[in-house]
């Protein structure tokens, strides 16, 4: 949420959102971002959580290991309230199982499982 502040050039919800500890907070901050252009966003986010997870798994070793260890699966956002980066189910919903009836795209499960390839790649 920071980086969307800063790519729209809104300092004041850039500070509010690092000054937040919570999650929820920071997401509602993002929300109301000035100056705020979908196409842009879209042409941006994807790097920018790719970055964000890049540094997270390649700092943490058991982080790492962990997605390391899930290879050979499609990695899944199963959240109900998010359709963008998640499938929009939850993970016990019976159509969470088959991608054909997610209700969302999924993004995050897509750049985990990207990234996962890439730093099996790099080893």
């Amino acid at each position: 949420m920071y980086m969307k502040a800063s790519i729209f050039e809104d300092a004041e919800i850039a500070e509010k959102i690092l000054a937040s500890r919570s999650p929820s907070d920071q997401k509602k901050l993002g929300r109301s971002v000035k100056n705020f252009k979908a196409y842009q966003w879209q042409q941006a986010c994807k790097k920018i959580v790719y970055d964000a997870n890049y540094a997270k798994f390649t700092q943490n070793p058991e982080l790492k290991h962990a997605l390391l260890a899930t290879g050979g699966t499609t990695l899944v956002e199963a959240s109900p309230d998010d359709k963008i980066w998640g499938i929009g189910l939850a993970e016990e919903h019976p159509h969470a199982r088959n991608r054909r009836t997610w209700r969302g795209t999924n993004w995050l499960g897509e750049i985990l499982t990207t990234l996962r390839e890439d730093l099996i790649k790099e080893k």
